[in-house]
């Protein structure tokens, strides 16, 4: 998962969220605007990626592992999966 910014606006989007699927090399790609959060890449994960594809496996996202982490809980509270944490 990438995210494309600082595009020229078009239809009130100005950011692109692009989604590769590994093994085929098929792209999907989300419009969204700059005041998209976590919880927004989160959501649109949820109803452009989730609903046709499930949940992946492998996920390399180029934002940071916080960035990712907070994605990654955010669209598990959404799907209702609870998350065990375990502690050393």
């Amino acid at each position: 998962m990438d995210l494309v910014v600082k595009l020229p606006e078009s239809a009130g989007y100005d950011i692109l969220i692009i989604v590769v699927y590994f093994m085929s090399k098929r792209m999907d790609f989300i419009p969204t605007h700059t005041t998209v959060i976590t919880e927004g890449t989160a959501r649109f994960f949820l109803y452009h990626i989730w609903k046709l594809h499930g949940i992946s496996t492998y996920v390399v996202l180029d934002k940071g592992p916080h960035f990712a982490t907070h994605c990654t809980k955010e669209l598990y509270c959404m799907l209702e999966i609870e998350i065990a944490s375990l502690t050393a």
